[in-house]
């Protein structure tokens, strides 16, 4: 029976160089070159290809939302809220709603096609650390902790790699990155026979 390395999207191996100085034996410093082994960073997407996604997604779950949310205000009209407190459970519950019904649209559209709309227009797909597609408790990890707020803002940066990613251990990148990628991976694998 033949077993292979199972290796991470973060475990290539690459040789890089840097300089380094060295004083000779009068004190005078020298600069040279060194090569050393470290792994390739995962090429996750950009920012603002995060931010296509998140507008495209948003303008869909809005979409879906809008006559649920107009089924929603001619029932808590149809009682008639006087007094505040009526008027701020109804606001919480509106809420509660959105966040159940967006949860959902990114848990349906990441489980089952590893990708949302909004980043099937930009080709890139949600993967775990390995390359697969993520489990459903990945996926509903991801998705739950984006619903902190403030997280967006860990977005931010190039590659960006925001919180939910890297807590639910999965990355968004792209279609053929991740195809080199594992191409990559099995030729390592194939020589290390």
């Amino acid at each position: 029976m033949q077993y292979f390395k199972v290796r991470k999207l973060s475990e290539i191996p690459e040789i890089r160089k840097r300089p380094r100085y060295k004083k000779d034996q009068f004190g005078k410093l020298h600069r040279y070159i060194e090569e050393y082994k470290t792994y390739k960073q995962v090429p996750t997407i950009n920012g603002k290809e995060r931010v296509d996604h998140y507008f495209t997604d948003s303008l869909i779950i809005t979409l879906l939302l809008i006559p649920v949310i107009i089924a929603f205000i001619y029932f808590i009209i149809s009682f008639k809220p006087t007094e505040l407190y009526q008027i701020i459970i109804a606001i919480i519950c509106c809420l509660v709603l959105l966040s159940l019904i967006s949860s959902a649209y990114y848990i349906y559209y990441e489980y089952r096609y590893q990708q949302t709309p909004g980043k099937k227009v930009t080709k890139s797909v949600v993967v775990d650390e390995y390359g697969n597609k993520p489990s459903l408790n990945m996926i509903i990890k991801r998705t739950l902790l984006r619903l902190i707020p403030y997280e967006p803002l860990s977005c931010i940066g190039n590659p960006s790699y925001g919180l939910h990613d890297k807590w639910s251990k999965t990355y968004v990148i792209k279609k053929e990155v991740l195809n080199s990628l594992l191409e990559e991976i099995n030729k390592l694998d194939r020589h290390s026979e």
